[in-house]
């Protein structure tokens, strides 16, 4: 009689057991927060812009760079450093306006890399003396057509004392921001 006890209690363990193990499947839902959109920063926050509605075009920069205009040029001047000046020439394509540069200091003229201005690639080319970097020439600061207009770019230290002037890599970076910052307005 005690076997047949035993029998009848195996199938009764073997189902709680069983029924123990079985996890209790209910099904979840990960509620995930709603996205929230967030628009690109401005990359020129605190940086002035020129806008020039005579010929269309726009830039932005730092604020601590001070701005003087002329015939067909704009000159940044760097506040902390006024020999230190990036020139931008420009002219309608028709306009008969001189804004090549007339020649460079001594020294080799080594391409450091691109930038883009206007959609354009256009090519760094640094002025170097002993070592130093003396200028950065945007395209070799030769003409750039864009739609009608046509432009010149470059960065140069008119110090009297050339043997000690060095463009820092900071600053190089910086107008390299105001070069690819520039913008048609029409």
């Amino acid at each position: 009689m005690r076997v047949v006890y035993q029998v009848r209690l195996i199938p009764v363990l073997l189902i709680l057991l069983l029924s123990a193990c079985t996890p209790d499947v209910t099904p979840t839902v990960a509620v995930l927060p709603t996205p929230t959109y967030l628009a690109p920063s401005f990359p020129y926050q605190g940086w002035q812009t020129y806008i020039n509605t005579a010929y269309h075009f726009l830039f932005h920069y730092p604020s601590d760079w001070k701005l003087e205009e002329a015939p067909n040029f704009v000159r940044l001047h760097y506040a902390q450093r006024p020999t230190l000046t990036l020139t931008i020439g420009f002219r309608h394509l028709a306009e008969n306006a001189p804004i090549q540069r007339t020649g460079v200091g001594a020294g080799e003229v080594i391409t450091r890399g691109t930038v883009t201005f206007l959609g354009r690639e256009l090519s760094r080319d640094v002025l170097v003396y002993q070592g130093k970097e003396k200028a950065v020439l945007y395209n070799y600061a030769l003409e750039v057509g864009v739609d009608e207009l046509v432009f010149t770019l470059s960065l140069d230290d008119f110090d009297p004392d050339y043997t000690s002037v060095v463009i820092e890599p900071d600053i190089q970076i910086q107008v390299d921001q105001v070069v690819e910052s520039f913008e048609l307005t029409h």
